[in-house]
């Protein structure tokens, strides 16, 4: 069912990002909201197997729907689409922070936090056992063939930056959020005054933690997913508190529905 889940997601996706070309609204409430509960599938192809990880990730996704929905729909629902996605957020630190733990040993955990680390592909060689004759067994693959270590180019590419430590990560990214939620104040204070200020801070903070949790399961795909949302939500949040951006709307949608796709995929390869 890998491939041609995929494929509908992508035709989906596509679908999306033409209604809003368009400006045709009564097709993005079918796109955006249809495009996530094909992801939901391709995540719930692999439970059980996946375990507590992978049903916290397709709880997540079902809470992403929801905040789909909510901001799809005409103006005033931004709150409830805010506290959809805080919720979802919450969801995957839990996910990839099971993840991590049961894959590694706690010192290893600590000793992760200060040092560099080989990237996952030299990690990976050394696991994969040898065949009887002396050569290296093939690389796992998840349901269609597709190698579980690489789910896309742009998850491969993020090998290396998975090696950083864990406390220069967290630096950067609380670095990073604080200074964009000074910039993001005044507009959410025009907006929704104090009463929006509580919500837009908590949730910068919930996706930061997210990311350096997807950091912490070693899984590129999971941290492309990871940042690919970061940069939505970065895209999303500029154009409506700072100033519009153009295109923005297809900025944001092109790398969030990438953002899901590589979650849910990651799902997949536990199985």
């Amino acid at each position: 069912m890998l491939w041609p889940l995929s494929a509908a997601i992508g035709l989906a996706g596509l679908g999306d990002l033409l209604a809003i070309w368009r400006g045709n609204r009564p097709l993005r409430y079918l796109f955006k909201p249809g495009t996530m509960v094909l992801i939901i599938a391709l995540a719930a192809t692999a439970l059980p197997d996946a375990g507590v990880s992978g049903g916290l990730v397709l709880a997540g996704l079902l809470f992403s729907l929801a905040g789909d929905i909510f901001l799809v729909l005409p103006k005033g629902r931004f709150l409830a689409g805010l506290v959809s996605f805080f919720a979802a957020h919450v969801l995957y630190i839990a996910a990839f922070g099971w993840r991590a733990f049961s894959h590694r040993a706690p010192a290893e955990l600590l000793l992760s936090a200060f040092s560099w680390r080989a990237d996952s592909r030299g990690a990976q060689a050394a696991s994969v056992p040898a065949a009887v004759d002396g050569t290296a067994s093939p690389p796992p693959t998840v349901p269609g063939g597709l190698p579980a270590a690489s789910p896309g180019g742009v998850a491969a590419a993020l090998e290396p930056v998975v090696g950083v430590p864990d406390a220069l990560l967290a630096a950067a990214l609380l670095v990073a959020g604080a200074l964009f939620f000074r910039l993001v104040r005044p507009g959410v204070l025009r907006e929704g005054g104090s009463r929006l200020l509580l919500p837009v801070g908590l949730y910068i903070g919930a996706i930061s933690l997210m990311v350096l949790a997807a950091a912490a399961t070693r899984s590129p795909a999971v941290f492309a997913g990871a940042l690919l949302f970061y940069l939505s939500d970065a895209i999303l949040a500029w154009n409506r508190f700072i100033r519009p951006l153009p295109l923005a709307d297809l900025g944001v949608m092109s790398a969030y529905f990438a953002a899901q796709y590589l979650i849910a995929l990651s799902v997949v390869g536990m199985a």
